[in-house]
């Protein structure tokens, strides 16, 4: 999250939505990519319990509902442009940060499926890469910007 905040060399996430140098367009995909990849685990879509662990009534966890609108809401804040403050801004702000909710709870049913083994291989040995690739980014941007 904090890539696209070394060039401006800022950090209120209003800015950093505001930032349409042409230069950090490329980093602000790898690094809103590599947020919505990290965002089924933030608000513990996966992994799930398993079966044996599960209660007979599943029941509302507060603390993870209470954490979607402002984890969605961060993605939208952080790599879009901020709305202006009338209806229509508002309504586009709730639309990108339901369709952020929708990528995580996609990417969550789909590890879900493709089971244990996969999901741990992704979080174990292909985000680290990527990850690291985007910080390799951060400071190539960084480099070539000054």
């Amino acid at each position: 999250m904090l890539g696209p905040a070394v060039q401006p060399e800022t950090l209120p996430p209003q800015v950093l939505g505001n930032v349409s140098v042409p230069a950090l367009l490329p980093l602000k995909l790898a690094s809103g990519f590599l947020y919505l990849l990290c965002l089924p685990v933030v608000l513990r879509l996966w992994p799930r319990s398993s079966p044996a662990e599960r209660r007979a009534k599943a029941r509302l966890d507060l603390a993870r509902a209470a954490a979607w609108l402002p984890y969605c809401g961060l993605f939208t804040t952080l790599f879009f442009p901020p709305a202006a403050n009338d209806w229509p801004g508002i309504a586009r702000f709730f639309a990108i940060t339901c369709l952020a909710a929708a990528v995580a709870m996609s990417a969550g049913l789909v590890l879900h499926r493709r089971g244990e083994a996969m999901g741990r291989g992704l979080y174990g040995r292909a985000v680290p890469v990527y990850g690291g690739a985007v910080l390799v980014l951060v400071v190539v941007t960084s480099l070539l910007m000054r």
